[in-house]
């Protein structure tokens, strides 16, 4: 599954990108999953909380893109989504 990089956020400030993303079509949006969780890798960040709120929007799409990032050796990145979106989604 590919995604258009033109409707990712370009930095962590980035909410007008986000806002456009909830103006999409629910198909368009499931295209922009994987990319969107990479926002979540540091919660800190300005737009993750915005970002981790529309990922949950999507329960059981995301699941398989949560069993990738915890085979990855990001380990602040497998924190948060276990704490953000596994944690609430359960």
């Amino acid at each position: 599954m590919s995604y258009n990089a033109d409707f990712m956020p370009r930095n962590k400030h980035d909410f007008v990108k986000v806002n456009q993303i909830k103006k999409l079509s629910r198909n368009e949006q499931l295209l922009l999953l994987l990319g969107l969780l990479e926002w979540i890798q540091d919660i800190n960040w300005p737009i993750a909380k915005e970002v981790a709120e529309f990922l949950l929007t999507f329960p059981n799409e995301i699941v398989s893109l949560i069993q990738d990032v915890l085979a990855t050796n990001d380990n602040e990145w497998k924190y948060w989504c276990l704490e953000i979106l596994v944690k609430i989604v359960k």
